[in-house]
């Protein structure tokens, strides 16, 4: 049952530095995997190190998620298949590792023949080292057998379900008890396999393809990186637990876009009030292979057309995660079709065209929300409390960086385009978004952009592959009259000397300097996955003293206080706040959304869009803008 909405408006009572202590932090398993090894078996000719499937998703990985390490099976991977001394490799490494910290995390990788090697050492990890093993990931399994539920193509369908490996044989697959821990990816076509492809020994191109599809790449890092929270929180047996109310929200995706996973059907599956009901997509086929692949249920319909979700009357609430030159265009579609729209974020392509979202809203009476997710996390209601409780003066800079490595993304990626509206200015807006939350940026204030230096994308020069920004932005806060804010976001980043990934820069932190203290929010995009709010003292004379104290927020706050669990993710606060805003309007309370909190007005998404927008033009850049529509 839903809280009403009176009684949520009471948990955002006077922000203060005490709120940190309400955040609720419940004991967690002994080995929450704050290290980890991903274990990696290369496939054969490839040389001995880390295989070449696996270096973008595991670039990925490392990036999301601290304290990781990669070990790189060593064994021959020769053409003779020689197989056994890696699976002695992978069987006495988890032993060395589990001796020396038996609260060590790991991750099994294999390609090819490396997926062997991995396959073959399943069946002898048993008792504390099966429990260790908290992931696997195949791709061109020789070893593939038909059937399993953790089958899939290299889109995340059911295209090679059925499909067998090379060298299968009846009780060497994937043994019934790993399943669940495993995704054994087999590309349409890939003789090793799918051996129907081939002529039983002939490799074909698409067994090659792995290493440089990045949605392969991005499917294999989302899936290494939701095992590790959804088992250190118990969330499987979570969902289990719920019970769908009477007559939940039906809700729809519209695209089959590979960020749905994440971003709304694992937070829908653990909410009572919502049930999926529908996925578009531009194919039928391609909304059923993200139904199959992400295991959603027979009940969820598969639409071939944006229209058709939209013109359905079963339909409440839905999620658009498309690329953002489409995002005005089916905004306003799904309202004016009835429904409450959840919009990704960058939810427009310039400043002005929230005016026609809002319109459309108001029009409609349907809600709107960007999906900022970060900004309904309690890590970020703990450090604004830091911020707004007046113990440590008043704000004097902010400085927030979010860098990605180079290699994550194609040239070819629609981030990359002018057309759909890209660049790292609007795929991570999340460092403005964060200079402008914590700095006490209002709709009716102002920012001013003093520096902006873009490096260009080389596939077009109209797109910012990086963007340096110095700007100021006058709050409403009598303590202070401008804050000065320095942001980097990077989609490219390149590496140290062309050859070392900035691995020491790659996770997302915000600083705030204030007359008293230094805060540090450390992975303020994820703080579900992992934080840390470090509060370092300052003197009189502004000069860190060398005290310092590190707290963390999963759960409760200034902001939820009793609501939410720590296994929530963002995302899943994100929903909670959409669906009580949602139920509270259709129960007749037209202004639900101005008075709820954690929430984002349109005037506020505009207010951060704006600042997007003069970054542009300070940069010499044109505005992003949507794609024309069709007639």
């Amino acid at each position: 049952m839903l809280v009403p909405l009176s009684v949520v408006l009471t948990l955002a009572s006077t922000a203060s530095a005490a709120a940190i202590e309400a955040c609720g932090a419940p004991a967690v398993p002994k080995s929450s995997c704050s290290s980890y090894t991903i274990i990696n078996a290369r496939g054969t000719s490839e040389a001995q190190g880390e295989s070449l499937g696996f270096l973008t998703m595991n670039k990925n990985v490392l990036a999301q998620r601290s304290g990781g390490k990669i070990y790189n099976v060593v064994y021959p991977a020769s053409w003779n298949q020689n197989s056994a001394p890696g699976t002695k490799d992978v069987l006495d490494q988890i032993g060395k590792l589990l001796a020396k910290d038996a609260s060590e995390c790991i991750i099994l990788e294999g390609y090819s023949q490396g997926a062997t090697v991995v396959v073959d050492a399943l069946r002898n990890i048993t008792g504390p080292a099966f429990n260790a093993v908290k992931g696997v990931f195949l791709i061109g399994n020789t070893r593939h057998e038909p059937g399993l539920a953790c089958n899939v193509d290299m889109q995340g369908g059911d295209k090679t379900k059925n499909t067998e490996g090379l060298f299968y044989e009846e009780g060497k697959g994937i043994p019934d008890n790993w399943v669940s821990k495993s995704l054994d990816v087999c590309n349409v076509g890939d003789s090793v396999c799918d051996v129907e492809s081939g002529n039983g020994t002939t490799i074909t191109q698409e067994h090659l393809a792995y290493p440089g599809d990045k949605g392969l790449q991005n499917m294999g890092a989302e899936f290494l990186t939701l095992q590790f929270h959804n088992w250190r929180h118990g969330v499987a047996k979570h969902k289990a637990a719920i019970r769908k109310t009477d007559a939940p929200l039906r809700a729809g995706a519209l695209s089959a876009a590979s960020i749905n996973w994440i971003a709304f059907f694992d937070p829908v599956g653990s909410h009572a009030d919502v049930a999926l009901r529908a996925v578009a997509a531009r194919s039928q086929a391609k909304a059923q292979a993200q139904i199959d692949a992400c295991e959603l249920g027979k009940d969820v319909k598969a639409y071939g057309s944006y229209e058709e979700l939209v013109a359905d009357p079963d339909i409440d609430i839905i999620y658009i995660g498309l690329i953002n030159c489409y995002h005005v265009e089916w905004a306003i579609k799904c309202m004016e079709g009835g429904k409450h729209v959840l919009l990704e974020k960058p939810a427009v392509t310039n400043a002005a065209e929230f005016d026609l979202l809002k319109a459309c809203s108001a029009r409609t009476g349907k809600v709107i929300l960007e999906a900022m997710h970060w900004r309904f996390h309690p890590a970020a209601h703990a450090v604004k409390s830091l911020i707004d409780g007046g113990k440590y003066g008043a704000v004097q800079s902010v400085n927030s960086r979010l860098t990605l490595h180079s290699g994550i993304f194609t040239p070819e990626d629609p981030r990359f385009k002018y057309e759909y509206a890209g660049g790292a200015s609007m795929d991570l807006i999340y460092v403005v978004s964060s200079a402008a939350y914590f700095a006490g940026l209002m709709p009716e204030s102002t920012a001013s952009v003093q520096k902006a230096t873009p490096r260009l994308s080389a596939a077009d020069a109209l797109v910012d592959e990086a963007m340096v920004t110095e700007l100021s932005i006058k709050t409403s806060d009598s303590r202070t009259s401008t804050v000065s804010c320095s942001l980097h976001c990077d989609l490219m980043q390149p590496k140290l000397l062309r050859l070392v990934p900035k691995m020491w820069e790659s996770v997302p932190v915000c600083t705030v300097e204030l007359d008293k203290a230094q805060v540090h929010f450390e992975n303020f995009v994820g703080p579900h996955l992992n934080h840390s709010i470090v509060i370092r003292a300052k003197d009189d004379k502004g000069k860190l003293t060398g005290k310092k104290e590190t707290v963390s927020c999963y759960q409760g706050g200034s902001v939820w206080g009793k609501t939410g669990e720590r296994w929530w993710t963002s995302y899943r606060y994100q929903l909670e706040a959409f669906v009580r805003v949602v139920r509270a309007v259709d129960g007749g309370d037209i202004d639900a959304a101005e008075a709820f909190q954690p929430w984002l007005s349109m005037d506020d998404s505009k207010a951060v869009m704006a600042v997007v927008d003069a970054i542009y033009s300070k940069a010499g850049l044109p505005l992003r803008k949507s794609a024309p529509q069709k007639e």
